[in-house]
């Protein structure tokens, strides 16, 4: 029998050493020493009471170091720290919890003897909500809008404000936000006065914008219900086996719409939007008409896209 790592004595002892003598650590130092004891700890020693409200301990201590060392040189606002720090919130909402509505992050940093940076609605734009909900994004297709509402109301406040709806700009920042269990993807189509809106925009530069209207176009709900061809939609490179049919440059020829034909079966064809020299999470979105009628809905659908992009593109 393999002899283990550490002896929960042994642990017992360094945990109750850290609680004791207080080294003063930030959280990252703290980390960075005794990380594997701590992770130990917490798995191995879960019905030690006295062990897990010492760890608590160490770590608020430890949190409120890095707070305040923060303070000194960064922002120490919510949406900062989830860019810059997102550990550190992470690890406040396991051993905060919110009082009187705010958020453990603000809980922590009141904790910490600083004063809390007022974050009103109007300091927020779309670039900044778009920022935002991209480093956000995996954590948003993971716990969606309620999720994020629990710790930073502010933020989905903005983004209804701004956009409409939360998954909107999820949506546009590159979420493939559809995905999610429970869903309902007939709130997620954007309007035509919608998507002039990001064209609009003057806090976006123009490559934000062309990436604003990929992403919409290629991850938004349509309705497939006048169509009779069987519809799929599939993010992904283009495929070998089709060969091109009719296509369209927008928006300096960074984002290419196309019309393609199965080599293979002439009633399967594709629908798809290219977007070219510019960074994004996806940067193809495929639709794929099959049956007997894909030829003519899948033209339709094409030139369907490429009024919408040729009216936005006249837009910028």
């Amino acid at each position: 029998m393999t002899k283990p790592k550490y002896t929960e004595m042994e642990v017992a002892g360094v945990i109750n050493k850290l609680f004791s003598e207080d080294p003063q650590l930030t959280y990252e130092e703290l980390m960075g020493a005794h990380k594997r004891i701590i992770v130990y700890a917490k798995q191995k020693m879960k019905d030690n009471v006295t062990v897990q409200d010492r760890i608590k301990a160490i770590t608020k201590r430890a949190l409120i170091l890095s707070v305040r060392k923060l303070a000194q040189s960064e922002r120490i606002d919510l949406g900062y720290i989830q860019m810059k720090h997102m550990g550190l919130d992470r690890v406040a909402r396991q051993v905060y919890a919110r009082v009187n509505g705010k958020c453990p992050w603000r809980v922590l940093v009141e904790g910490s003897g600083l004063h809390y940076p007022s974050r009103q609605l109007r300091e927020w734009n779309l670039k900044k909500l778009v920022e935002r909900a991209r480093t956000s994004r995996q954590e948003i297709e993971e716990i969606g809008t309620r999720g994020i509402y629990s710790y930073d109301s502010g933020f989905i406040g903005a983004a209804r404000r701004i956009v409409g709806t939360f998954g909107k700009l999820a949506i546009i920042a590159g979420a493939d936000f559809l995905t999610r269990p429970g869903a309902n993807k007939r709130f997620y189509s954007f309007s035509a006065e919608e998507l002039v809106r990001f064209t609009s925009d003057e806090s976006l530069d123009e490559e934000e914008k062309t990436r604003a209207i990929f992403n919409a176009l290629s991850l938004q709900h349509y309705s497939w219900g006048e169509y009779s061809s069987k519809v799929s939609r599939i993010i992904s490179e283009g495929e070998d086996n089709f060969n091109l049919c009719q296509q369209g440059f927008f928006f300096h020829s960074n984002l290419e719409s196309r019309l393609e034909q199965s080599q293979k079966k002439h009633d399967s064809l594709c629908v798809s939007l290219h977007l070219d020299n510019i960074t994004n999470r996806f940067s193809r979105a495929g639709f794929y008409f099959h049956g007997e009628n894909a030829l003519d809905e899948s033209n339709r659908f094409f030139h369907y896209l490429n009024g919408i992009l040729t009216w936005l593109n006249n837009k910028i």
